[in-house]
């Protein structure tokens, strides 16, 4: 079903000049995701404040027309952009700016789904205060809740949801209402919070329009560090854990592939261990008064499980971390799998994951990194150019397969999207997915929120 014109030109006549794109108009910049196929959006809405974005929302349930809500675009797994038919338009959020507001005293922002997480952490700085969230991308703020993101620091400080003190959600409905509470509260059970269901919800139950976030004191100092383990990966992520307690701010890891990879393809970031050829490399680092001493005195008592170590400055250490995922879209084209797994099986999905990559994809190269910390692995794959598509498909297949007999999750933080939803369709337990469809039915009673696939995989009856 294609989209009425006469009833866009109706919407645009409703909205400022620019906020509604047409197919006339340049729209690839939001029909393509960073990684991943791109789709064919029927239009673009850019509402500037809330009562746009609401307008958008009326017209669109009154012509059953569905939306996929879009943030910065940065998503992984597909969730941020339409299907290839031009059927559903981009409500994107890039020019819903403002609030962005500071509670110093209660540490904390309001921001406005449109706010980038660069953004917030220039508006906290001056206060001595930081989003711990830390990310390759620079997300907006909706992005964050819809995908409850993580980052390189959930270890010590939590994801989005953790973090989380009020959101802001639209529904589409025929009023769109407006649901939320965007106080700076800590401490508020008055009732149970609705709007809790729009985290991680990929868009799929109504679209965030602002957000009220935990901020935390901004460490006095830093320190950092990569190591070559000599020993089992959770026997030294458990003793680092205890050696440095609160201090412990990250812990990283690298296979020496990925690692490989960064110094080839990235100007600027040197081999921290020339001639050494490791097979994994571990990035620690503290926060706090006397972070560097307390890391060097950690380290100094680990010497049976860490064969060598080099203290870097953090700058260097993260840019080589954060590097990864770039230098690895330049050696060729990447199946990302975004797994977690308890840290006990670690080596065990590594390991494996490898054996099936090998056998699977001949050529295909396992350059693994992630959060090791937190049991969060990035599972990425460098394909060989023209890789049959269907070999990709059973590739990701195997991997998911092993993940879950390892009791791990095949979404750790990129959240539910078209790579996945397969996936997520064949295992998610009935009865949690015919829960999820009643109140998707409450909250978008019409079925408009969310890509085509997802909404598909919505209404697919699951009959506990």
């Amino acid at each position: 079903m294609s989209v009425d014109a006469a009833a866009l030109v109706a919407l645009a006549a409703e909205l400022p000049a620019g906020t509604v794109l047409g197919r006339d108009d340049d729209l690839s910049g939001y029909e393509k995701p960073w990684r991943g196929p791109a789709g064919r959006a029927a239009f673009v809405a850019l509402p500037a404040d809330l009562d746009q974005l609401r307008t958008v929302v009326r017209w669109a349930v009154r012509h059953r027309v569905p939306l996929v809500p879009q943030g910065a675009n940065t998503g992984l797994v597909g969730a941020s952009v339409p299907g290839p038919d031009a059927v559903a338009g981009v409500l994107s959020t890039a020019r819903l700016i403002g609030p962005l507001d500071l509670h110093a005293d209660d540490r904390a922002v309001t921001a406005a789904a449109g706010v980038l997480l660069s953004q917030v952490q220039a508006a906290a700085a001056p206060h001595g205060l930081e989003l711990p969230i830390d990310l390759s991308s620079d997300p907006s703020v909706g992005g964050l809740v819809a995908t409850n993101a993580g980052g390189c620091r959930v270890l010590r400080h939590g994801d989005v949801r953790h973090r989380l003190l009020g959101v802001q959600v639209v529904l589409a409905d025929e009023d769109a209402t407006v649901l939320g509470d965007l106080r700076p509260l800590r401490k508020k059970n008055d009732a149970p919070r609705l709007t809790d269901l729009a985290v991680g919800s990929a868009g799929l139950l109504g679209v965030v329009t602002a957000a009220t976030l935990e901020l935390a004191h901004r460490p006095v100092d830093r320190a950092t560090a990569l190591l070559l383990p000599a020993g089992p990966l959770p026997e030294l992520a458990t003793r680092l854990e205890r050696g440095l307690g609160s201090a412990l701010g990250a812990l990283e890891l690298v296979s020496g592939t990925a690692l490989r990879l960064t110094v080839q393809h990235l100007d600027g970031v040197p081999d921290p261990f020339p001639g050494q050829s490791p097979e994994r490399v571990l990035l620690v680092e503290t926060e706090g008064e006397d972070a560097a001493s307390i890391l060097l005195n950690v380290l100094g008592d680990l010497e049976d499980l860490v064969a060598d170590a080099v203290v870097l400055p953090p700058a260097r250490a993260w840019g080589l971390r954060h590097g990864v995922s770039e230098a690895l879209a330049l050696a060729g084209p990447v199946l990302g799998l975004d797994v977690s797994v308890p840290r006990a099986t670690l080596e065990a999905v590594r390991t494996e994951c490898a054996d099936v990559v090998r056998r699977r994809v001949p050529g295909a190269v396992l350059a693994d990194f992630g959060h090791v910390g937190d049991g969060g692995l990035h599972l990425n794959v460098v394909l060989p150019p023209d890789t049959d598509p269907l070999a990709v498909d059973k590739l990701r297949t195997d991997v998911y397969r092993l993940v879950g007999r390892h009791g791990g999750s095949f979404s750790a933080e990129h959240g539910l999207g078209p790579a996945n939803v397969g996936w997520w369709l064949g295992h998610e337990p009935a009865a949690a997915r015919a829960t999820l469809a009643a109140v998707k039915r409450v909250l978008d009673p019409y079925g408009l929120l969310g890509t085509e696939a997802l909404r598909a995989a919505m209404t697919q009856e699951a009959t506990p």
